[in-house]
């Protein structure tokens, strides 16, 4: 079996899709991927660690629970002002305190669940989602994914509503993917 992905459509900012054996995944078979396979995990690093930008948001489309065959497709946007922020790690230091290389929980507001990295190295390494999969341990980036991938699965195995996945990283300014009830922090609009 191959996972890869693929770049769709040609107008800025493109959409990519991700495929396992030429089959397109919704998030139910893309959370499992996280999960279980080291080259989804590697695919997803690396087409994202080549970007040109210094920073991007990353936002996808959203899980639905309920319809599993929905393609998950995704958008990296340049970021221009995260790209000149200081790491931030004080407001989640005490969260991530008692994790292992990752941690998960929720908001402030609680309407969001927050994935994010402990420090492993200078504090740099961790702003925004490009620095962290440029200069992290390749094992603290294949454990930040498979730890979204299970937070996606619990999230569809609860039966709740739509979730957005995305990163941004303008309020806190250390990374956390955000699995989000609502499209609050979503500026692609195809994905509001």
């Amino acid at each position: 079996m191959t996972f890869q992905l693929r770049t769709t459509g040609t107008v800025p900012p493109l959409e990519h899709a991700c495929l396992l054996d030429d089959r397109e995944l919704g998030w139910p078979g893309l959370a499992r991927a996280l999960q279980t396979r080291a080259e989804a995990r590697d695919a997803l690093t690396r087409t994202l660690r080549d970007r040109p930008e210094a920073a991007f948001f990353w936002e996808s489309t959203p899980v639905v629970p309920g319809d599993p065959d929905r393609p998950m497709r995704f958008v990296v946007l340049d970021a221009p002002a995260l790209a000149r922020v200081s790491p931030q790690p004080g407001p989640f230091r005490e969260i991530l305190a008692g994790a292992d290389r990752v941690g998960a929980f929720d908001s402030l507001g609680g309407d969001a669940r927050l994935v994010a990295p402990c420090p492993e190295g200078p504090d740099t390494h961790y702003t925004h989602l490009a620095t962290f999969l440029r200069h992290a341990p390749e094992t603290q980036i294949h454990a930040l994914w498979a730890r979204v991938g299970a937070e996606i699965e619990a999230w569809l195995a609860a039966g709740r509503g739509p979730l957005w996945v995305s990163t941004s990283g303008l309020g806190v300014h250390w990374l956390h993917v955000r699995l989000d009830s609502v499209p609050k922090y979503i500026q692609h609009r195809p994905y509001r």
